[in-house]
């Protein structure tokens, strides 16, 4: 990021030190300030040194491939932002003397530590996170399937959802509105053609209606002419 990049000018252009996807912190780095990896997308393991005090906010966040992090004897600052979006990660080991909150949302999964479900990690433990699958549920607002539909996602992975997959007279489904409960009226829903990495619990799904009218047809043009339909209880 550029505030890193702010940062190699001003302690050491040898601050960090990136091997294959590893980046070791020298001695001379006390505290991860704000953001400091945020969006490093190669970062896989990163070895903090024991003179690290603290770990800022959003630290870590969308680190994509970070799989483990080890938390230094030396910590006594810890933000739960600092790993959001951490979609890889599996462990964490806390060498420090502090607790450590693990109920950061951007994390797909749930922590145990030794067999044993948790929400904060002690001094001296090593927290697995389990992946979660949840359910779909489907209000197909009178089409009828076409194709497969998932009838369930895995926290973490995007899961494509297919397109013109319900069929209702001459309208077209090419998205999905989406929401957390039974979806009864045009608010508390977003339309897409996925669920993203960052979504986590049961999901209701219904059908986003799209009318078409080809107005000319030359050559290999093809001119359209779509509008969004709502129907049912959600007709205004």
């Amino acid at each position: 990021s550029g505030f890193r990049n702010a940062l190699f000018l001003i302690v050491s252009k040898n601050a960090f030190i990136r091997t294959t996807g590893v980046f070791h912190v020298c001695p001379i780095i006390k505290n991860l300030p704000e953001g400091i990896f945020e969006d490093d997308y190669k970062l896989q393991s990163i070895k903090l040194n024991d003179n690290i005090t603290s770990i800022g906010g959003y630290a870590f966040e969308c680190c994509k491939s970070l799989k483990k992090l080890v938390l230094p004897k030396s910590l006594k600052e810890y933000k739960k932002s600092a790993i959001i979006g951490c979609f890889s990660l599996k462990k964490i080991v806390n060498n420090s003397k502090i607790t450590v909150d693990l109920t950061e949302d951007g994390i797909p999964g749930e922590w145990y530590c030794d067999g044993i479900k948790v929400t904060k990690l002690g001094p001296g433990k090593t927290a697995i996170l389990k992946p979660v699958t949840y359910k779909i549920h489907y209000d197909l607002d009178g089409g009828h399937q076409t194709k497969k539909l998932p009838n369930t996602y895995k926290a973490g992975k995007r899961c494509e959802l297919p397109v013109d997959a319900v069929k209702k007279g001459n309208l077209l489904q090419a998205s999905w509105r989406i929401g957390h409960k039974p979806i009864k009226s045009q608010f508390g829903w977003y339309i897409k053609s996925h669920i993203d990495e960052r979504v986590k619990g049961e999901l209701w799904l219904k059908p986003q209606w799209y009318k078409y009218k080809i107005y000319s047809k030359k050559k290999r043009q093809l001119r359209l002419y779509m509008k969004i339909i709502k129907t049912g209880k959600d007709r205004d």
